[in-house]
C-alpha cells in the first residue's frame, strides 16, 4: 500500500539539542539572536501602527497644510514674545496634566505677533504624541458643521459637534473674525459649554478684546467670555508683524 495514501499522520518534530557545553553556548546564541529578531519585528509594528495612528490624527485635526511646518523650533523667538513660547512649550510638553482639569490657554495681541503659530506648535507636537487636536477657525469648524446638512453627507451634525466637544484639544484660532449670525453664536456656545462641561481644554487666538468678544455675541456673548476666561490662562504677545517684515 503506498503511505502516501495511507491514513497515517506525519509528524515532523525538532530534533533534541544536545547539551553538551558548545551546543548549549550555540543554541544559546541563536535563541538570543532570534529573540532580537522578534523584538524587531514587533518594534516595527508598533512603529508602523504609531505611524497610522498620527496619520489619520493628521487628516482628522482640520490643521492647513501652511500650519503644519510652524513648529517651536523655527518659532522667531525675540524678547517680546521668550516668555509665550515658555509657557506655549511648556503647555504641550506637560499636556497630559491639562486633560483632567481642562486647563487651556488664550493668546491675544495684534495681528502678526506668532499666536498662530505657537497655537500651531502645540498642535503638531500633541499630534505627534497620538492626542486627537482639531484646528480651525470659526468659519472652518461650524463649515464642518453645515456640511453635514447636505444631501450626500457621510456624517450628522451630532457626530461633527461630538468630534469638536470631545478632541483632546480644541484650538479656535482668531476668534472674533467670524460673522456673528443667531446660528454662528448658538453653535459656537454650544461647542465652548459642552468643553466647559466636559472639563476639555480649549486654546483660543484672537486680536478681539474680551469686552468686543462679549458684545460681539449678543444672547450668549457674557456666557461664552466667562467660560473662556475660567477655562483659558491669557497669554498676551507684543512685537511687530513678521508678516510685514519679511516684506522689508
Amino acid at each position: 500500500m503506498n503511505p502516501i495514501l495511507s491514513d497515517q499522520v506525519w509528524i515532523w518534530l525538532n530534533p533534541l539539542r544536545c547539551d553538551c557545553p558548545k551546543a548549549v553556548e550555540h543554541w544559546a546564541r541563536v535563541d538570543e539572536e532570534e529573540r532580537r529578531k522578534q523584538e524587531a519585528r514587533e518594534a516595527r509594528e508598533r512603529e508602523a501602527e504609531r505611524l497610522k495612528t498620527i496619520e489619520r490624527l493628521f487628516r482628522a485635526s482640520q490643521l492647513p497644510a501652511r500650519f503644519r511646518e510652524r513648529t517651536f523650533e523655527n518659532f522667531k523667538e525675540t524678547p517680546e514674545n521668550e516668555g509665550p513660547l515658555k509657557i506655549a512649550r511648556n503647555y504641550a510638553e506637560t499636556f497630559g496634566d491639562k486633560l483632567s482639569g481642562g486647563q487651556g490657554l488664550m493668546f491675544t495681541g495684534d495681528v502678526g505677533v506668532g499666536k498662530t503659530h505657537l497655537a500651531a506648535a502645540i498642535t503638531l507636537h500633541l499630534l505627534n504624541q497620538g492626542y486627537g487636536v482639531i484646528f480651525g477657525t470659526v468659519t472652518t469648524l461650524l463649515g464642518w458643521i453645515r456640511q453635514t446638512y447636505d444631501d450626500d453627507a457621510r456624517e450628522s451634525e451630532r457626530q461633527v459637534i461630538d468630534q469638536l466637544v470631545y478632541a483632546s484639544l480644541l484650538v479656535i484660532d482668531d476668534l472674533g473674525k467670524e460673522k456673528p449670525t443667531p446660528w454662528v453664536e448658538q453653535m459656537l456656545y454650544e461647542i465652548i459649554n459642552s468643553r466647559y462641561e466636559a472639563n476639555k481644554p480649549l486654546i483660543i487666538t484672537t486680536n478681539t478684546s474680551l469686552r468686543e468678544i462679549e458684545a460681539r455675541y449678543e444672547n450668549t456673548g457674557r456666557a461664552i467670555v466667562s467660560r473662556i476666561v475660567e477655562m483659558c490662562q491669557g497669554v498676551r504677545m507684543e512685537g511687530q508683524d513678521w508678516r510685514k517684515s519679511r516684506l522689508r
